[in-house]
């Protein structure tokens, strides 16, 4: 009976966020997202057959991955997606907020045909490995412990539009600033002013 309960909440509470984090996408994107939602909750995991699979869905498996797959690369996802992230993020931002910028990396050490796979230093392992940069916006409560990711950015120095890691960075430095400003300007400023900010701050660049 427990495990039932804990069930039916998570489900609710997941159903919640998704249908947040949808504002603004079409839906079919929007029933692509709920999807990938549940397929990672109920996979423990990002691999795409896993959550394919987790879908259960009367038609072939491979054609549920395709579809997933043919979803993730829609050019209509990343901005909308980043703009809400970082919105419902901003609500946990505030005076004394630390925003961190953070450059870390992701390893992928048996990769074969991974596109733009860079080449990078791992000073805690002392070699250069297989990986993209991932670079992230995150903030911190001071006295606190909760950490609540505002956004993220895969990238490569091997991708054909890379120019350079300071431009990468430029956009997200530029960004935390308009966090700390939209943040500062407290509740009164109303959902619509706050949708506009978010859409200048966040659709102007590449979305992370």
């Amino acid at each position: 009976m427990q495990d039932s309960k804990t069930s039916s909440r998570q489900k609710a509470q997941l159903t919640k966020f998704a249908t947040q984090l949808n504002e603004g996408l079409s839906k079919p994107l929007a029933r692509f997202v709920g999807e990938m939602l549940f397929g990672v909750q109920a996979s423990q995991g990002v691999k795409l057959r896993s959550s394919a699979r987790s879908l259960e869905e009367d038609i072939p498996l491979i054609k549920t991955e395709n579809c997933l797959s043919r979803n993730l690369t829609a050019k209509k996802l990343g901005t909308p997606l980043g703009v809400r992230l970082a919105s419902l993020g901003s609500r946990r931002v505030e005076a004394n907020t630390v925003l961190c910028l953070d450059l870390s990396d992701v390893r992928k050490e048996y990769a074969e045909k991974m596109e733009y796979l860079d080449k990078i230093w791992d000073g805690s392992e002392g070699e250069v490995h297989q990986a993209y940069w991932l670079l992230s916006v995150t903030t911190a409560e001071v006295r606190g412990s909760e950490i609540t990711t505002l956004s993220q950015k895969l990238f490569s120095g091997q991708a054909k539009d890379f120019v350079s890691e300071h431009a990468v960075i430029l956009v997200p430095s530029a960004k935390c600033a308009r966090i700390l400003a939209i943040a500062a300007s407290g509740p009164s400023t109303g959902e619509g002013i706050e949708k506009s900010c978010w859409s200048r701050c966040w659709s102007g660049g590449n979305a992370l």
